[in-house]
């Protein structure tokens, strides 16, 4: 399979008047009984797009180019969620997001994940959370958990067995994305190739992130103030998820409001870095 070959053709079908009109839905499976059934949540129309996305170009075009299973990994507020929605509406994809601490066995996993439809995105997000998973290879050989008292609950081969099987069989309409705030805390076993085949680290916020907020919020393009953000951008860690509060806080507040808004935003700046 060739994958941007592919994507190119996804997004040329999404052109068409059927594609761009259908309504994506939300699924997920923490609400029914047992966690083995997929539950219709809400429509999804979350607005994000891959234009607008806080991130450097260059990154946006290399997910684009190969989009199939992702761990999407980086500090809360980075955006992972938000590309998640991207990749969905660039593809018209509905949502499939898979709660792992609802799910009361492998055999249930396994049915959960056979009845993703084509089209669709199978989401797990924050899997270093997941305490039946995360290591549970290095915690078995310390003897921190017993065999008998995992019978009854995902284990990593089910969940591994899950994805390797989802995807041997897979046309080329479904995808995966893991989301993680802590990388390091995930087994090797599901992080190497043909697994997650890309790791998209979700950075602090840079300038080039910093320009995108800066139109999609204020409708800026330059200003001479950049600079000074610029500078400061790079001695600071804060998320595009921080840049934004600040620019959004006095939008509409008059024609002063994007001065304002990068004035605050460089002090809020400068006192992180203090």
């Amino acid at each position: 399979m060739v994958v941007g070959e592919y994507l190119r053709h996804v997004m040329e079908k999404g052109k068409a008047v059927v594609t761009s009109s259908r309504q994506l839905k939300l699924y997920s499976n923490s609400s029914s009984k047992d966690g083995s059934n997929w539950i219709y949540i809400m429509d999804f129309d979350h607005p994000a797009k891959f234009e607008t996305l806080a991130m450097e170009k260059e990154k946006k075009e290399e997910i684009i180019d190969d989009l199939i299973r992702y761990l999407l990994h980086g500090p809360p507020g980075t955006g992972k969620s938000t590309m998640i929605a991207a990749i969905a509406n660039l593809l018209s994809y509905d949502v499939y997001d898979l709660e792992l601490s609802a799910v009361l066995s492998n055999a249930n996993l396994k049915r959960l994940v056979n009845k993703i439809p084509c089209n669709s995105i199978l989401v797990i997000e924050d899997i270093d959370c997941s305490s039946k998973i995360t290591n549970q290879r290095e915690r078995n050989n310390q003897g921190e958990e017993k065999k008998e008292k995992i019978l009854e609950t995902v284990t990593l081969s089910g969940l591994l067995n899950c994805i390797d099987g989802l995807f041997s069989a897979n046309d080329g309409g479904r995808l995966m994305v893991f989301t993680t705030n802590h990388v390091e805390a995930i087994d090797s076993a599901l992080l190497r190739r043909g697994r997650m085949d890309k790791h998209i680290e979700m950075p602090f916020c840079g300038f080039e992130a910093f320009k995108v907020l800066a139109k999609n919020y204020l409708g800026i393009e330059e200003h001479e103030l950049f600079g000074r953000i610029e500078g400061l951008l790079k001695e600071s860690s804060v998320t595009p998820a921080d840049v934004a509060e600040n620019l959004i806080a006095r939008r509409g507040e008059g024609e002063d409001c994007g001065d304002d808004c990068l004035k605050k935003l460089i002090e809020v700046l400068e006192k992180s870095i203090q």
